[in-house]
């Protein structure tokens, strides 16, 4: 359990990272605005206004901004993997949080930068494209084509956070199964990409089918732990609007002097609630993709650390027919059920 306690508080430390970036580049952004638009009372003596002038400056801002939340959630899910989940997973306990810490911030941190900054520039053509549909939504075709363009975007860029998603974590994890093996954070984004693309794509031959199938699986998985945690943020947020509405209407009546804002309260209980119980559930998510890329790397260490699971998977018939050629190692339970599933990865955490 110690190892999910130190994941959490990675997490949170980056909450408070997050909020003081926020923070400065809100403070920027309305500078910007109260400096550079033509109204300004000083833009007549300094010069250098205009509303062309201000767009740009706060596109500017907002680009720094997207590239430093991307750059910041990447660098947690890089400590998380690297000196958090891998170590457990390999019993190798040499690499800490602090030293991937270190790591992170230094030799591995303009990979992190350069796959943030992808993101955030095509994040920013994608804003683009929804603003210019909705100022444009007097004339049909500009805006049906509009609209085409920022749902291509959003796509495109849901796609390269997924593949960066894995990068991050190869560089962090390294390729153990490799000879010489590649060690933590030495490998650049170019290698890790490569590594990555091996992982989505075909494998050699002498990859166990486990590895083989494990990219495909990988998305399968993303998408179902996403929907799950996405579901769980959710329902813990309609709890909070809940026991808020009955502490404003049961407990305390007199709570709030002024009815017209009780909308914008439980509104706010359930942005506040859903953006927290996100963030915690990050580590766990974090925590899933690495497992699944270090089991691609060494099966057999998921044997040392969850044999019934192993045996579970490797031995299932279902498994057998989706993935043919698994070998069984030793004789195994005829069907898992979900119950056992769920008994076994209690044991897990």
């Amino acid at each position: 359990m110690f190892h999910i306690k130190r994941a959490y508080l990675v997490v949170i430390f980056g909450l408070f990272a997050q909020l003081a970036l926020s923070i400065l580049n809100v403070s920027v952004l309305i500078a910007v605005v109260f400096r550079f638009q033509p109204n300004h009372a000083g833009c007549d003596t300094e010069g250098g206004c205009g509303w062309g002038t201000t767009f740009t400056l706060c596109a500017i801002v907002i680009l720094i901004h997207l590239w430093q939340a991307s750059v910041l959630t990447n660098v947690v899910l890089v400590i998380n993997a690297g000196g958090t989940f891998s170590p457990w997973y390999f019993d190798n306990g040499n690499l800490g949080t602090r030293q991937s810490l270190k790591l992170a911030m230094t030799r591995s941190l303009g990979s992190i930068a350069w796959g943030s900054l992808l993101v955030g520039i095509i994040e920013l053509i994608h804003k683009f494209f929804h603003m210019m549909e909705q100022a444009l939504s007097s004339n049909p075709c500009t805006a049906c084509c509009c609209k085409i363009l920022s749902c291509f975007t959003m796509i495109l860029k849901k796609l390269i956070e997924k593949f960066n998603r894995y990068v991050y974590i190869f560089i962090a994890v390294g390729r153990p199964s490799l000879d010489p093996p590649v060690e933590s954070f030495s490998d650049d984004f170019r290698a890790a990409a490569r590594h990555t693309l091996q992982f989505f794509g075909r494998r050699g031959k002498h990859d166990t089918a486990i590895a083989r199938s494990q990219g495909l699986a990988s998305l399968v998985d993303d998408s179902i732990v996403d929907l799950s945690l996405t579901a769980a943020a959710f329902v813990t947020g309609m709890l909070c609007v809940g026991f808020t509405y009955l502490y404003m209407y049961v407990v305390d009546d007199k709570a709030v002097s002024n009815h017209s804002y009780n909308w914008g309260i439980l509104i706010y209980a359930f942005i506040s609630s859903h953006s927290i119980c996100l963030l915690l559930t990050s580590a766990l998510d974090a925590g899933v993709s690495t497992i699944f890329v270090c089991i691609s790397e060494d099966e057999s260490r998921l044997e040392d650390k969850a044999p019934d699971l192993y045996q579970l998977i490797v031995g299932n018939a279902r498994y057998q027919a989706i993935f043919p050629g698994v070998a069984r190692s030793q004789p195994v339970r005829k069907e898992g059920s979900i119950g056992q599933m769920t008994d076994i990865a209690k044991r897990l955490v």
